[in-house]
């Protein structure tokens, strides 16, 4: 917590020594000084799209004003609902100038994000502010206000390592059978919305991994276990992702030699 703190603290002060250049870089920009924090940022969005302003300054300038704007949330929650706040009304004004940018024969310009670590550290100290440094899956509700607040490309890698590890540690999860743990992910899934489908995706081919080794080491053909995926994702056990990536390794190994029968359970 200590240390997502200090990460956070680091991120809006370097924000803040670019704020210098940031300024001057928006002088370019008519009627930003005007502009609410969200218009700014579509402005940001546009002046980067039409070069200008380099690179270099559009990054700086969109650092500064969200590094602003977020800073003044009391605690972890609020930041997270300030920078989805202002990147969805961003979003909105964006969507208006782009009408305006298609009849004038003018390119799209497409929203600039905040930086995808700045989002991450946001996200992170409100999950350990939230559910704690060790979340159980019952405490991860906490993830649908970081998925509504935050960019997919930035969040994606830190929601699979949180969700992957709270499953690691659950009890029920670890003490079950190949279908009992396709039923818990379901659960997190289907019912409680923590798990997208990409998560979901990621845990069910570990536990199909697993159990299709055991199954294919005891001797079984990959035809009888294509039929068993099939009856699973029939019966909605795994997301249709997960079903063609097995029935896809499934039809390759159909064309191999089977293994040799070994000694040892076989799995579910």
């Amino acid at each position: 917590m200590r240390q997502t703190a200090t990460a956070l603290v680091f991120a809006l002060a370097s924000a803040g020594l670019s704020a210098a250049n940031a300024q001057s870089a928006t002088e370019k920009i008519p009627g930003y000084g005007e502009a609410s924090p969200a218009e700014r940022l579509a402005l940001l969005s546009v002046a980067g799209a039409d070069k200008v302003l380099t690179l270099r300054e559009c990054n700086e300038a969109v650092a500064a004003l969200v590094a602003a704007e977020v800073g003044k949330g009391k605690d972890p929650k609020e930041r997270l609902e300030l920078l989805g706040r202002l990147r969805a009304k961003a979003a909105e004004k964006l969507k208006e100038l782009n009408k305006a940018r298609k009849a004038e024969k003018k390119g799209f310009a497409a929203l600039r994000e905040p930086d995808s670590y700045f989002q991450q550290a946001v996200a992170l100290q409100f999950i350990s502010f939230a559910a704690g440094p060790k979340p159980t899956l019952e405490a991860l509700g906490c993830l649908k206000l970081v998925r509504e607040n935050t960019n997919w490309s930035a969040h994606h890698a830190l929601v699979l390592a949180v969700v992957t590890e709270a499953f690691a540690r659950d009890e029920e999860f670890a003490k079950a059978d190949m279908e009992g743990k396709l039923r818990r992910i379901k659960v997190q899934a289907e019912e409680r919305g923590i798990v997208s489908d990409h998560e979901r995706t990621y845990l069910e081919k570990a536990v199909l991994a697993e159990w299709l080794s055991a199954r294919l080491r005891s001797g079984a053909a990959a035809q009888e276990l294509s039929q068993r995926v099939a009856d699973l994702r029939e019966r909605r056990m795994i997301c249709f992702f997960t079903s063609s990536w097995a029935a896809g390794i499934l039809k390759q190994l159909d064309a191999l030699p089977a293994l040799e029968a070994a000694p040892g359970p076989a799995g579910g």
